[in-house]
């Protein structure tokens, strides 16, 4: 669970009162991915302290400057780094494949290679092949085969991954006198394209 109210009281014994809440707004969805690739895919205490002020400035605009640990562990010049990762990752989230939707024509026998020119598509699996071709993704570039037993028509489709241990619905949790929290766990609603055959 993530704070996402800097300055606003919390106590952690008063939890009655609070009210689970399905949230989907925009800044949940990206502070969700900031859980995500920040602290999920590269857990560590001082992720967590990074990730824990990433999620505040996207959900409340509050910049961190100034950030001084006495053991050496966390530093502003350490948060911005981990902050320019971080959203390049949540980032490419919101950009498709340069080839989303397109139309591919082959014949038996033949094999065409897409190049995702975004960079988007490292970041997605295939989930459907109604085409019945063979699909072959390696990083940013797609092979598409056909074969005698392919369809004159279908669709491949890819979603955007995510380990299915951490898709769930985005949740905040509130009470009107206390801190606001934001459970880090994804949308369902995760980003698909498809291309067709």
């Amino acid at each position: 669970m993530w704070c996402i109210q800097p300055g606003v009281p919390l106590n952690w014994g008063a939890n009655a009162g609070y009210a689970v809440v399905n949230n989907n707004q925009a800044a949940y969805i990206k502070s969700s991915l900031v859980a995500y690739w920040g602290w999920e895919t590269q857990q560590s205490i001082v992720n967590a302290f990074y990730t824990e002020r990433l999620i505040q400035e996207v959900v409340t605009g509050i910049t961190t400057s100034g950030i001084y640990d006495y053991a050496g562990k966390a530093s502003q010049a350490g948060y911005d780094a981990f902050k320019k990762n971080t959203m390049a990752k949540v980032n490419q989230f919101y950009v498709l494949p340069s080839f989303a939707n397109q139309t591919v024509e082959l014949i038996p026998g033949e094999t065409k290679t897409l190049t995702d020119t975004n960079g988007s598509l490292s970041y997605y699996k295939m989930t459907t092949n109604s085409a019945n071709v063979t699909v072959q993704q390696t990083g940013n570039t797609v092979k598409l085969t056909a074969s005698p037993n392919s369809k004159d028509l279908g669709y491949i489709q890819f979603q955007y991954h995510i380990d299915p241990s951490y898709i769930g619905a985005s949740l905040v949790y509130t009470a009107p006198w206390l801190q606001m929290f934001c459970e880090h766990v994804l949308e369902t609603q995760n980003k698909r394209f498809s291309t067709s055959k």
